[in-house]
């Protein structure tokens, strides 16, 4: 237990050293050290740990994918969430559910850029779309607003290659969402990617 804990706990510190230098060298050193937690965090004995080590694994095939054998990799973070899915329901682990959904929708969204763009969009959607049953607006503002954005985003790449119209339409709708929290004076990164991404899907609307 404490060696899956303690390899638990160096993929985190690998998987946040990726973030600022040699992501590539760092995720790989991530990933293996969840596979090393995995070993002892199996779905029988330890539910919760297994659930949160594949959360983590998925989330550094995630971050390698960026860098590096983008289809090969993030197919491998899907199949990590996947799992984590398969303990974190929406009944009775909410907030892991909505993360990892989350999580399971940029993936898929990243995964569209090279392979089945139009499936793994409406993958992408799909997981958003569970992610919001948890985040709403009332109660979780920014996470809200954030979903909202990349659902607009995902609908936003999936007008390119089917329903124009539909998608393009579905895309303004979400991404005017998160502009209802994404505003100029409070959050102007996140208000300009939103605009920006609206200003794509019309730009799309306008061409047809």
């Amino acid at each position: 237990m404490q060696y899956a804990m303690t390899q638990n706990n160096l993929g985190a510190a690998y998987g946040t050293l990726a973030e600022v230098e040699d992501t590539a060298g760092n995720c790989n050193k991530a990933i293996q050290a969840y596979k090393d937690a995995l070993k002892i965090y199996t779905r029988e004995d330890f539910p919760m740990q297994y659930a949160m080590t594949q959360s983590n694994l998925g989330a550094a095939y995630g971050t390698l994918a960026e860098v590096e054998e983008k289809a090969g990799n993030c197919n491998k973070a899907i199949q990590a969430c996947q799992e984590a899915l398969k303990v974190y329901s929406l009944k009775d682990f909410p907030m892991q559910y909505a993360r990892t959904q989350n999580s399971l929708g940029i993936v898929c969204r990243t995964l569209a850029e090279v392979e089945d763009t139009a499936g793994n969009c409406n993958k992408a959607i799909q997981a958003y779309q569970k992610a919001l049953k948890v985040y709403s607006r009332e109660d979780f503002l920014m996470k809200y607003a954030r979903t909202q954005n990349s659902l607009g985003a995902a609908y936003g790449t999936l007008a390119e290659v089917e329903d124009t119209v539909g998608n393009c339409n579905k895309a303004i709708q979400a991404s005017q969402e998160a502009l209802k929290i994404y505003t100029l004076e409070d959050f102007p990164m996140q208000y300009a990617r939103t605009q920006n991404n609206l200003g794509i899907a019309y730009g799309f609307l306008a061409g047809i």
